[in-house]
């Protein structure tokens, strides 16, 4: 009778979708009568709703109902406007109308659905087909089992043999069971556990049909039979691995094959699986008309992102046997295999069983592990956060995880009932080992499944990989509608009990965490035998700087609570000096660092606040004395280059161009040039910092620093214009050499030439530039220029027309430096100049093979570096330019470029490896001699990178004493002088050989 009242109230809908318009203003005043706000969207989408006779009277029937489902929602007008889509995409709206006349529950679940998932609502309008599907009986009566997704994946894949199409199948097979999933999880019918299962075997399914397709693929290009290919799995980690997936994961893997060795001739087990790899991440993760599958994360694999992507069984045991962190047992402690071999896999979780389950682990293990946790507080959620962020905020998911994830660590050993991925499944098996309450047990399951409900209505919002709560307010409506609470104050509430009962449970079990061990470690009696457990050799020298970093120098008072800060940070220090080459070096130049920053208590405040800040001071004291010295001498730079997002952000060229104008902007009393010099300590401090923390690899190290050289270079030009007052710019500046194929390294000079007419005011021009670039001062240098390069070498003139340069190329220039020009770059000056010069030398280098005799000049000269530079009596220290040193492939990539350039314009480049990389592709290089060759000359370039990086300075051989080359190992992640002086004779044998293979006509 209510009901019928209010409608009486309500003025009538039927003149909406009546034959005679209404006015807008009409119109608008009805909707809005019923409860819309954007009536305007509404009434400009009804007449899409019914473009006949047939469908305006079925509508004008259903459109009540709909009215009233819809006011009923936390959001009328978005539920109108998405029946509104799905409308517009069906063939035949008014089968639909009938049908939602005749079953009024399938009218409430899509309002349901248009309300709280607007990523579900865009999946039925592109695809209206699912409705139907959705609506079946059997759609949303029970969850799904992995079998059934299977078996039904498989037979949609009978549709096609075509990899790329089967990829697409997968795709809407994905987002078809994604729609059912929050279908039935938004109508009330699914568990938080039956959701998270089900997405957990959706995602195993999809992997598992795409590594047999990757494989097979393979199989075939490589012409293996399919059981002969190594076996090979895919480890789930994360919520993956738990079963506890949810609607925008990540999906967090590990690729593990069975064992290295040859395939055939060509091919080794390792470039097997790690093409297989490539595959399944490119299939998984792109984004095609279908979407993508996953987003797939490979950065809990060992060595992290810079790591190989595919690790051999007794690889992954010799690294977590040897280098496993505590984060990364915390992460094993949910891996389980999802795709590829079941029997590698399990050999996977047994091999791992004894990392994870130390027996020894002990409560320093819980204060490593409150230790991430608080460090994710400070640096990953922000403080106006850490209420709303129901994974990583206080009493979220995370430390619910934490809880479970402690216990098992220190009593996983002892009881292995323990041992369980799943969170909800743990949490009664803590209870009953007696390490919960069954009242606490109880309390973190509700809680659990209050965060990952709230957790899966933000995500299915628009699927994406959100934790934090709204604040706005009818974001806020919906989302408390759609876990069943009337008002935002009672979610609000709800809330604040379940996190304030982790956050209690939390600090109850790790309180003892908060006892700092370095107490003990600073005592007298132990702080020798400490020093010496953390690799220190110099024990005296040792203890006297750590007394001094506690104690201060004598010369100012130090004050308790300072004190207290460094004895917390000890275990910390300690633990990091462990993993370093030379921790006595470290601890050194940490001390004379604290000595020049100071405010000793702040700093060490900020080394226990972030741990990292005291690890990137020690790194850099272990791995260079230049940059610590740099920090020495400037402590200013390093909040400068640590603050913010300044090591996780890589810099591109444009990037770096404006900081420098900007830096010169905001320093209007100070020199440009001083600024400009000032500004590069600083960048290549920092991108020192991210080299010895592993943030980057060396390919993107040496274009970082490429970067670095070209933007001072177009500044110091941008100056000396100014200086001369010069109008236009009379010549182009060319990169050559590593400089031109952007991979210079720490301590180059930068090989340029200067492309114009050789005017007074060019000369005067390129001069000034030089002086600018190349002259030391108390400020520091920009970069050394080398121009002998040029025409002719010193005895040319500096600059010289293009005119002049093609009548040298083509009549005057010997064959090294043809060999010089496939690395030639435009970076300054007149880019139309530039161009063309390029353009000139691209005609001249390319328009023929080289010759026979070509070739044979080029070994000799080849022999002759070698003969000259190296010492014959150490060929093996001599990485550069000894046989099978870097000049080995850098030669050879040059020649193959003169030899098929002409043919193949891809070619025509000055950069070492993507040329290579191309050679291969082409199949003028052998695959695996190019992988071969690829990855001996990054390994011989990354010893030279460590070589430099210490003192900033060129160096081409490696030390010959052994001290030093220990050390060298140690900072290579190698054993001992004998594996670095193995791996380097390893990789200069490989490259040899390749070289006479291919330099012989």
């Amino acid at each position: 009778m209510k009901r019928r009242a209010e409608s009486k109230r309500l003025p009538s809908l039927a003149p909406l979708v009546s034959d005679r318009p209404l006015s807008r203003t009409t119109a608008e005043k009805i909707l809005r009568a019923h409860g819309f706000q954007d009536t305007g969207s509404i009434a400009a989408a009804l007449p899409r709703l019914c473009t006949n006779d047939q469908q305006r009277r079925s509508l004008r029937l259903l459109l009540p109902r709909l009215a009233r489902a819809c006011a009923a929602s936390a959001d009328p007008d978005r539920a109108f406007l998405n029946f509104e889509r799905l409308v517009s995409a069906l063939p035949h709206p008014n089968m639909l109308y009938h049908y939602l006349l005749d079953a009024p529950e399938a009218l409430e679940l899509l309002v349901r659905v248009f309300v709280h998932s607007q990523a579900l609502s865009d999946t039925l309008a592109r695809n209206a087909e699912y409705f139907h599907f959705l609506i079946s009986p059997e759609t949303l009566r029970a969850p799904r089992s992995k079998a059934w997704l299977h078996a039904e994946l498989t037979r949609l894949m009978l549709a096609s043999r075509v990899p790329t199409e089967k990829y697409d199948i997968i795709r809407r097979f994905r987002r078809r069971e994604t729609l059912r999933i929050g279908a039935r999880d938004l109508i009330g019918r699914a568990t938080v556990e039956e959701t998270t299962l089900e997405l957990s075997n959706l995602a195993d399914v999809c992997l598992q049909a795409v590594f047999e397709i990757a494989r097979d693929t393979l199989a075939a290009q490589f012409k293996l039979p399919r059981e002969t290919t190594p076996a090979f799995t895919v480890i789930g980690m994360g919520k993956l691995g738990g079963q506890e997936l949810n609607y925008s994961s990540d999906v967090d893997v590990i690729f593990v094959y069975d064992r290295d060795g040859p395939l055939t001739p060509s091919l080794t087990r390792q470039d097997f699986a790690t093409k297989l790899a490539e595959e399944i991440v490119r299939a998984v993760g792109q984004q095609t008309e279908e979407g993508s599958i996953f987003r797939i994360d490979l950065r809990l694999r060992p060595e992290g992102a810079s790591g190989p992507l595919a690790w051999s069984l007794s690889n992954c045991e010799n690294y977590y046997a040897e280098r496993g962190e505590t984060w990364e047992r915390m992460a094993m402690l949910k891996a389980r295999p999802v795709a590829g071999d079941t029997a590698l896999g399990q050999q996977f979780l047994d091999m791992i069983q004894p990392f994870v389950f130390a027996r020894h682990a002990g409560e320093n293990v819980i204060r490593q592990m409150a230790a991430i946790k608080a460090r994710i507080e400070r640096e990953i959620v922000t403080d106006d956060r850490l209420t709303r962020h129901v994974k990583l905020g206080i009493g979220g998911i995370r430390e619910i995880e934490f809880i479970i994830q402690s216990f098992q660590i220190l009593r996983g050993a002892r009881v292995p009932q323990l041992r369980e991925r799943n969170s909800l499944r743990a949490l009664p098996l803590l209870a009953r080992a007696k390490l919960l309450t069954a009242e606490e047990a109880a309390s973190l399951a509700h809680a659990y499944r209050f965060l990952r409900n709230v957790e899966h209505r933000l995500q299915m919002e628009m699927e994406l990989q959100t934790h934090t709560i709204p604040n706005e307010e009818q974001a806020l409506a919906r989302l408390a509608r759609s876990l069943g609470f009337a008002t935002i104050e009672g979610f609000f509430n709800a809330q604040q009990q379940h996190t304030a009962a982790v956050r209690r449970i939390y600090q109850a079990v790790l309180a003892h965490a908060e006892r700092s061990p370095g107490t003990d470690l600073l005592a007298e009696d132990k702080l020798p035998e400490s020093l010496r457990n953390a690799g220190f050799t110099d024990i005296a020298a040792a203890t006297r700087i750590v007394q001094n970093l506690l104690h201060g120098s004598g010369f100012a008072h130090v004050s308790q609570r300072t004190k207290e800060l460094f004895t917390a940070v000890f275990p910390t220090l300690l633990d990091i000096a462990s993993k370093l080459a030379n921790p006595d070096a470290a601890l050194f130049h940490l001390d004379r660092f604290v000595a020049a920053y100071g405010s000793r208590g702040l700093l060490y405040e900020l080394f226990l606040r972030n741990p990292r800040l005291v690890e990137i001071l020690l790194r850099l004291g272990d791995a260079s004395r230049y940059f610590a010295e740099t920090l020495e001498c400037e402590p200013g730079l390093f909040d400068e280059v640590c603050r913010g997002t300044a090591l996780t952000e890589p810099k591109n060229l444009a990037r770096m161009c404006e900081e420098l104008v900007a830096a010169v902007a905001h320093a209007p009393d100070v020199p440009p040039l001083n600024v400009a010099r000032q500004w590069k300590r600083a960048e290549l401090l920092r991108v020192g910092i991210e080299d010895v923390m592993g943030l980057v690899d060396l390919e993107h190290l040496h274009r970082e620093i490429t970067c670095l050289a070209e933007a001072t270079l177009r500044f110091a030009l941008h100056q000396a214009r100014r200086e001369l007052n010069l109008p236009v710019l009379p010549f182009a500046v060319i990169a050559m050499g590593k400089f031109g194929g952007e991979e210079i390294g720490y301590g180059a000079d930068l090989d340029v030439l200067f492309v114009g007419e050789p005017s007074s005011d060019a000369i005067r021009l390129a001069t000034k530039l030089i002086e600018f670039m190349s002259q030391p001062t108390e400020a520091g240098t920009l970069f050394v220029v080398d121009t002998r390069l040029r025409p002719d070498g010193e005895k040319g003139p500096l600059a010289a027309s293009l005119a002049a340069h093609r009548d040298y190329y083509l009549h005057r220039a010997r064959l090294w430096e043809k060999l010089a020009l496939t690395r030639v770059r435009f970076v300054a000056g007149d880019e139309s100049l530039g161009r063309k010069f390029v353009e000139m030398v691209h005609n001249i280098l390319y328009a023929a093979p080289i010759t026979g005799a070509d070739l044979a000049e080029i070994r000799r000269m080849r022999q002759r570096i070698e003969t000259e530079r190296a010492n014959p009596k150490q060929a093996d220290l001599e990485f550069k330019t000894g046989p099978g040193g870097l000049m080995d492939v850098e030669f050879l990539v040059q020649t193959l470029q003169l030899r098929h350039g002409h043919a193949h314009p891809l070619l025509r480049s000055p950069y070492t490896l993507a040329t290579l990389n191309r050679l291969t592709s082409l199949g003028l290089v052998d695959e695996a001699d190019g992988l071969a060759l690829r990855r001996h000359y990054l390994f011989l370039r990354r010893i030279e990178s460590v070589l430099r990086r210490a003192e900033n300075a060129g160096v081409s051989r490696l030390p010959s004493d052994e001290h030093e080359q220990a050390l060298l190992a140690r900072r290579l992640g190698l054993a001992n002088r004998d594996d670095l002086l193995g791996a380097c004779r390893l990789a200069m044998d490989a490259i040899r050989e390749i070289y006479q293979r291919m330099m012989t006509p």
